[in-house]
């Protein structure tokens, strides 16, 4: 077995829903070729896979023109940011995430949408002159 960054890395989630039958397919997938394997099968590293998620961002910016950022932390931010918007117990999320502290997983990966923030405004109470 790998070691892990921490001991709060390693980590078992159950799947459901759509996810089995994705889950299914890249397990069937992988008999005929490794997923996320370098060409001799080894797995890649996580910074390995980083440094690529990078190189594929500053190429698709090149060619299209685009302003926007795509890199591996944003697929944690994303997840964690859903989970705190569907109001999952920031100790779910914590468990989930890998992450020691619940403060890790709210001040570091979760983020509002702006459409949270247009709907926050939206349904802002203001208090009476008197009130």
């Amino acid at each position: 077995m790998r070691t892990t960054k921490t001991s709060w890395s390693r980590r078992q989630l159950p799947v459901y829903g759509d996810n089995i039958e994705i889950l299914k397919e890249a397990i069937a997938y992988s008999h005929n070729e490794i997923l996320f394997a370098k060409y001799d099968g080894v797995p890649f590293q996580s910074t390995e896979a980083s440094d690529y998620i990078g190189r594929v961002n500053r190429k698709y910016k090149k060619v299209t023109g685009s302003d926007k950022e795509f890199y591996s932390t944003l697929m944690r931010k994303s997840y964690s940011s859903d989970q705190y918007a569907e109001n999952v117990n920031p100790a779910t999320v914590k468990k989930m995430m890998g992450h020691k502290y619940e403060s890790t997983s709210l001040n570091w990966y979760a983020t509002a949408s702006d459409e949270s923030v247009k709907q926050a405004m939206k349904n802002r109470k203001f208090k009476s002159e008197n009130g």
